[in-house]
């Protein structure tokens, strides 16, 4: 057989060679068919509120959208997302290209019959099994991270309808106040014009002043805490501090389930002191506790928790079977093997190809790959135990948010019922006694500021039921009014 031929078998071997590694590699990289996995969740956003259109809607899905906290969330969840693939697959194959059994003194690739120009590749292959729960492990952290988007997400929302309606309060007391300051505006005329006809005191006359003055300090206040809420809202908004809201209110259909406003048609539960307001419009207590179990978005995340541990307790169990390493090289030898004692000349050498196959051996199994399982199954306790205990705080929070909610509807009712008419007609009554003559200036300031009170109480007690209808939609995961 001619020099150029045996050169061209094993140019054809050898490539032989490199295929069959190749497509081995190949193959053992790709996902078994039919792989069981945790189905790709979407990131839903949560719905923005129960009053579509209004100012409130559109700055909750500003912040849903821009919120830098937000974006740091999606980031992590889409992070979660992208190894997931990864974690399913081999590590990639070594390639090896050496020499061997090469003499040192004289150098030749051709005096000795075990010297080989070698090539190779190299595979390690988890034991069967492990690339699928690992893919699984990573489904699950995946799981966990979009549990907290959505948990950051409804947490953002609940903290911008709160800002919103803490603004929509300050911007009532502003009204309120400076309603006040033009009626001691007028009071202090009246009381001016008195002491100049010789009808009044200058007593009257600086009490009015400085009441009027005391008024106006009350503004500056409630004004400076504006421009503090508004800043952490806007903060929320990735706005500027300074960026404002256009005629802020609580949204009619929150008005309308904390307050019926015609006084004739307030009720209440029971004729006793201290009994609710009727004909309340938030669902069920129990029916609400039973909604935050499943639709809470810490519980939410929580559970994640668990299934991720879960995931880790069964990979810990299957690193109790090693993994193992593949190994094929090709040797290429170059030369005549050495002629027989006949003088006759000796055949050209043949090429090598080697396979190995390589795996640990697990004698410390106990001490090893025990204690792993036990860390594992330990965390899991302790993930499953935090579960339990979230339950009962989101039980107990969703009880509490239940009763401010109601506890501010029934201080509604009274204010409407008798509260705020009583505190009206006192103050009209003391203002045109004094105008008459028949009482003194301080039963008129003293009924100011009592009616300056009970509408700020009112509004204040308005606030807090929307706030609490944000906290049980976050604590929820649902609406709450019906």
């Amino acid at each position: 057989m001619s020099q150029s031929s045996r050169h061209t078998r094993r140019a054809r071997a050898f490539r032989i060679f490199l295929s069959a590694c190749l497509v081995t590699t190949v193959m053992l990289a790709l996902p078994a068919s039919g792989q069981g996995g945790v189905a790709n969740l979407a990131s839903p956003e949560p719905r923005a509120s129960v009053h579509p259109g209004s100012q409130l809607d559109s700055l909750v899905a500003r912040a849903l959208a821009n919120n830098p906290e937000l974006q740091a969330a999606r980031a992590r969840a889409a992070a979660a997302r992208s190894r997931v693939g990864p974690a399913g697959l081999l590590s990639d194959p070594m390639l090896m290209v050496g020499l061997i059994n090469v003499p040192i003194s004289p150098p030749s690739f051709t005096s000795d019959d075990m010297t080989m120009k070698m090539i190779g590749l190299q595979q390690s292959i988890p034991f069967p099994g492990k690339l699928r729960i690992r893919r699984d492990v990573a489904e699950r952290e995946s799981a966990v991270a979009l549990a907290a988007l959505q948990s950051a997400q409804l947490g953002v929302a609940r903290r911008v309808k709160e800002g919103y309606y803490e603004i929509v309060f300050l911007d009532r007391s502003v009204d309120i106040v400076r309603r006040s300051a033009t009626n001691m505006s007028d009071l202090a005329r009246v009381t001016e014009a008195s002491y100049a006809v010789g009808r009044g005191e200058q007593a009257d006359v600086l009490k009015a002043r400085m009441e009027a003055g005391a008024v106006g300090a009350s503004a500056s206040a409630l004004l400076e805490r504006r421009r503090s809420a508004l800043a952490d809202l806007n903060r929320l908004l990735a706005l500027p501090p300074e960026s404002e809201l256009e005629q802020p209110e609580i949204p009619p259909a929150v008005t309308a389930a904390a307050v019926e406003p015609n006084a004739a048609r307030v009720h209440f539960v029971a004729s006793t002191l201290g009994a609710r307001a009727a004909g309340s419009s938030l669902l069920p207590l129990d029916q609400l506790q039973a909604s935050a179990v499943v639709g809470n978005p810490e519980l939410r995340l929580r559970d994640a928790h668990v299934a991720a541990q879960a995931e880790r307790v069964r990979l810990a169990r299957k690193e109790y079977s090693p993994d193992f390493d593949v190994t094929l090289q090709y040797g290429q030898r170059s030369g005549r093997s050495a002629g027989t004692m006949g003088g006759e000349q000796g055949k050209p050498r043949s090429d090598m190809v080697s396979a190995q196959v390589s795996f640990p051996l697990r004698f410390r199994r106990g001490a090893v790959q025990g204690k792993y399982v036990a860390e594992a199954q330990s965390e899991h306790t302790a993930v499953a135990a935090e579960r339990s205990a979230q339950a009962d705080e989101v039980r107990a929070e969703v009880a509490a948010l239940y009763n401010d909610a109601e506890r501010a509807r029934t201080q509604l009712a009274i204010y409407v019922k008798a509260v705020l008419p009583q505190g009206r007609a006192a103050l009209a009554s003391a203002t045109g006694s004094y105008r008459t003559g028949k009482s003194g200036l301080l039963e008129v300031l003293d009924s100011q500021s009592t009616l300056l009170t009970y509408e700020t109480e009112y509004h204040r007690a308005l606030t807090d039921f929307a706030k609490a209808v944000s906290g049980l939609e976050q604590v929820t995961g649902t609406e709450v009014l019906r």
